[in-house]
């Protein structure tokens, strides 16, 4: 496609998990299909990602951990999830068994990213119409038409080349806003546009300002986010981005976590994407994270999740410049926490001490004023009374991709927060709402369901133009 050559059925802005699905789903049935990425590859977030299809374990437990989301779009991608897996394994993709772990609340199927992203890639090249990619090149606007809808997008190149490309219907997955400054500070607070962005560097926003352009609703968890403690201190720009996944502090939810003041901030067994959010809103966004050797041993040295890496996240976190130091008592940790770190002796040894007592379930830890709840979503297995040696690990939070987006129903068709639908307009994968607040409910299988709803609505658009154009 050229600037004189501007007109497709379908135009997918983002090239990642969920615009890759649509795109793939759309192309299939013979219509025209446009994919335009910013970056100079496909595959987004999704080419780093350690390939987990996570999902809630059920419905009740998607209604009960995110009460705040959709229920209607939670229970239509549950339905539609073990589906997605085998689409995957269909396609010759290989794809484990079902993993039961570290994710709190979720079960996941390890999938090979690589092979996933090939058998995209054949299968755009091979539809009835071949799909048009159009690398390195960004959305600017939205064509409107004279109704309350969308034709098209105003695109431009790197090269500076700015044209028009007119299309029955938009899908918009450009994998959320954390890359964006203004906008993460907007709604996750003053300050957190400082935050480690633990992604591909191009999920700017773009698709936020093309659906507030549109005149388009946004759902609740805007100020709330998917991400993992990493090691403190760590910038982005000293780290290869195939290490996110080795460096990511998985433990913390079997560990003990502090803030500068020496004191605990939240209940850590809800899982390190949760601690993670909770950090952000600490002073100065900085953790420390106390375990003992068996949490080390089982969570830090193992391989947490398929695909996740069988490494030393200690020694991981110190070979990039991460504060890691080791102590036989923790009285001794304290010393040293006191004496390097600058926290606060008295109130760390307090910390401890009431954590101790009340992760044993000793008579009397109910009168304990504790800073935050211990063990609300599993047993804690840190405590710090047994034989050393015993670890501490400065962390800092991190973003992989925002929460909340556009209002969709279950097609992914854009709504206004009146609930009225944005003619020839959809949104998939992290553009779209409704699924996680504040706790996680999905990442790439969410991402791949969202992009199929978006496609199949998208090509009923533009067949109802054919049809309407072949009866004037």
């Amino acid at each position: 496609m050229t600037a004189e050559d501007c007109a497709t059925d379908i135009l997918v802005i983002g090239g990642g998990m969920a615009g890759l699905s649509a795109a793939v789903a759309a192309v299939q049935t013979g219509v025209r299909v446009t994919v335009v990425e910013k970056s100079a590859q496909l595959g987004g977030s999704a080419r780093l990602s350690a390939g987990m299809f996570w999902a809630p374990k059920d419905i009740s437990i998607a209604r009960k951990t995110i009460p705040d989301a959709d229920p209607v779009l939670q229970a239509k991608y549950l339905s539609e999830y073990l589906a997605a897996v085998q689409w995957m394994r269909d396609q010759g993709i290989h794809v484990d068994e079902q993993f039961n772990g570290i994710m709190t609340i979720g079960i996941g199927f390890p999938v090979n990213m690589p092979q996933w992203l090939t058998a995209c890639e054949k299968l755009l090249a091979g539809g009835p119409v071949p799909a048009t990619v159009l690398l390195n090149t960004s959305s600017v606007k939205l064509l409107m038409s004279n109704t309350f809808g969308v034709s098209g997008a105003v695109l431009t190149t790197k090269a500076g080349e700015c044209f028009t490309v007119k299309a029955a219907a938009t899908i918009i997955a450009t994998g959320g806003f954390q890359g964006c400054p203004e906008l993460v500070s907007k709604h996750l607070g003053p300050g957190c546009d400082s935050i480690f962005v633990r992604s591909n560097p191009y999920s700017t926003g773009d698709g936020y300002k093309l659906i507030k352009q549109a005149g388009a609703g946004f759902s609740s968890g805007l100020s709330t986010f998917y991400g993992h403690l990493l090691p403190s201190p760590l910038a982005r720009r000293d780290v290869d981005p195939t290490q996110f996944i080795h460096l990511a502090q998985f433990q913390s939810g079997w560990a003990v976590l502090v803030n500068e003041h020496g004191k605990r901030f939240c209940d850590e067994t809800f899982g390190d994407e949760v601690n993670n959010q909770h950090l952000a809103r600490q002073p100065n966004r900085r953790g420390y994270m106390i375990l003992n050797e068996a949490t080390r041993v089982r969570y830090a040295l193992s391989e947490v999740f398929p695909n996740a890496g069988k490494v030393d996240r200690l020694q991981m976190a110190k070979s990039v410049g991460g504060s890691v130091m080791t102590a036989e008592t923790y009285a001794e940790l304290v010393d040293k926490m006191a004496s390097e770190w600058g926290l606060p002796k008295s109130q760390l040894t307090k910390t401890l001490d009431d954590f101790n007592v009340a992760s044993s379930r000793a008579p009397g830890h109910e009168a304990i004023l504790l800073d935050a709840p211990v063990g609300l979503n599993h047993a804690p297995h840190a405590s710090l009374a047994s034989a050393g040696p015993l670890w501490a690990l400065a962390v800092q939070p991190s973003i992989t991709f925002t929460y909340g987006g556009a209002k969709i129903d279950t097609s992914a068709r854009v709504l206004t927060q009146d609930g009225v639908p944005v003619q020839g307009l959809y949104a998939a994968g992290m553009d779209a709402g409704g699924f996680s607040n504040y706790r996680y409910g999905g990442g790439l299988s969410l991402a791949f369901v969202t992009g199929r709803w978006a496609a199949h609505g998208a090509v009923g658009d533009v067949l109802a133009e054919r049809t309407a154009k072949s009866r004037i």
